[in-house]
């Protein structure tokens, strides 16, 4: 039996506390006709207490019968005439109970005064009770109105606490699925590719050269027990991410996959919470490049960079101008150096510059339209047939579109994270799509108030993110 209904089942029991007048209409002996008619009274009365109880407990204080309360009082001031002493006591603790009931609380002050009136005037002008005795009496029923109105509202606020804790843990339940979700899509995006490139160059190696087969999968054999230490800690919420790891598990499979890797850091080292983001988005970077294009060079880089570039600006000019300003070139630094000026002359002049495709729309009217989050996802950079047209697209969630314009104006420093690679100049890639990855990494970017951006161009695709240093 629910709440609503025990309430309902106890309250309708009241009605045999009816009994003691009826008792004293057997003790008054009024006339026949007097007392039929107070009998009658008598069931009318209850019959209504009942009917206002079970139709006003669902829906408390919302008054749902009020036609039905004013025959009770109606009833309860011809039956005093009969009555006398018994009835007007009785009668004022059923019509103080329901007045906490039916009437919402900004009326509970108000109500209780009039029944303290309405009961003092009954008992001097029908009973010839002398004013003080009356008064008192009233403000004793009206003390039991105010003790039980403060009595509900703590049961209400007990139902409403206990209705926010179990949303709480509602809230918490699911929060936990997403994490698990998203967790478990980055730790085995990438390491089960990583997975699939090793065993087909040890399947290709195999006649060939049967020791670096054999070499290739040991590190199968290792990498597999990376994912099943990885998922473990997943589903017990105790993983972390480490920059420098996902980098040197990036240059691992590139190698593997035949892709050549370039990375340049900043002179300094981000703050920890920085470079755990980044790490996020270097996983996600190279696990697109290795698994949606033909690439044959991607490019990394971390910098210290303002939240916007200049307009005109190419995806090519861009990550190379980030790459000058990350004077720090991770191992080796020849490769670095060369395949930073390969973008800076390699790109296609004509290609998408930010401002103009930002202000065409790209990032506000295609977003909704993807529907991936608050923000949503604009997946405008490729045509029907997955080639890039030039278009900038941007993905943004939550409060992340606001937070961009603070980062550059905020006077902090904005850490720029660039995974960049050639596949768009070897052949088509997929369509962008708002897909688990995407919308993850957004989400996570989102959480730290920083932004997440797609662009595609006919030789260049770049995923960037900007994290600003407060990050945490």
């Amino acid at each position: 039996m629910d709440g609503t209904r025990r309430v309902q089942v106890l309250s309708s029991g009241f009605v045999g506390f009816l009994g003691f007048p009826a008792a004293e209409l057997v003790r008054l002996g009024p006339p026949w006709p007097a007392a039929v008619a107070a009998a009658a009274g008598l069931v009318v009365f209850g019959g209504l207490f009942v009917w206002v109880v079970w139709h006003n407990a669902p829906r408390p204080h919302s008054a749902a019968t009020p036609y039905a309360l004013a025959g009770m009082v109606v009833t309860a001031v011809a039956l005093q005439f009969a009555l006398r002493e018994t009835w007007l006591l009785t009668a004022s603790f059923y019509l103080v109970t329901l007045l906490i009931l039916v009437l919402p609380r900004r009326a509970w002050v108000p109500a209780l005064a009039g029944f303290w009136a309405w009961h003092a005037a009954l008992a001097v002008l029908v009973l010839d009770r002398p004013f003080g005795s009356a008064a008192l009496v009233g403000g004793g029923v009206t003390l039991y109105g105010a003790a039980l109105g403060v009595g509900y509202w703590v049961f209400e606020v007990g139902g409403e606490l206990r209705a926010a804790r179990a949303e709480l843990a509602r809230a918490a339940i699911a929060s936990e699925r997403l994490r698990i979700a998203r967790d478990l899509h980055d730790v085995l995006g990438q390491r089960l590719t990583e997975v699939v490139l090793k065993s087909e160059v040890s399947a290709r190696l195999a006649a060939a050269e049967p020791e670096r087969a054999a070499a290739e999968m040991r590190e199968v054999s290792r990498t597999a027990r990376a994912i099943l230490a990885e998922v473990r800690a997943t589903v017990s919420g105790y993983r972390e991410v480490d920059l420098d790891s996902e980098i040197a598990t990036a240059r691992e499979i590139t190698a593997a996959a035949g892709v050549e890797l370039t990375v340049r850091l900043p002179p300094e080292p981000p703050p920890p919470a920085v470079a755990a983001v980044a790490a996020w988005v270097v996983r996600e970077g190279v696990t697109n490049t290795l698994r949606h294009s033909m690439a044959r060079t991607c490019v990394i880089v971390i910098a210290v960079a303002p939240a916007t570039r200049a307009a005109g600006r190419t995806t090519a000019e861009y990550v190379g101008e980030l790459a000058g300003r990350s004077s720090r070139a991770a191992e080796p630094p020849e490769p670095s150096a060369r395949a930073a000026g390969t973008i800076a002359a390699g790109a296609n002049a004509a290609g998408a510059n930010a401002a103009g495709a930002n202000a065409a729309g790209a990032n506000a009217a295609g977003a909704n339209a993807a529907g991936a989050n608050a923000a949503g996802v604009n997946v405008a950079g490729v045509n029907a047939a997955g080639e890039p047209v030039g278009a900038t697209v941007t993905v943004l969630t939550g409060e992340a579109a606001g937070e961009s314009a603070r980062d550059g104006a905020g006077g902090g420093r904005v850490f720029t994270v660039i995974v960049a690679d050639d596949g768009p100049a070897r052949g088509p890639r997929r369509r962008v799509e708002p897909g688990t990855g995407l919308t993850g990494l957004a989400e996570r970017l989102a959480a730290v108030g920083g932004t997440l951006s797609v662009e595609v161009e006919k030789e260049w695709f770049m995923l960037g993110a900007r994290i600003p240093e407060g990050a945490e």
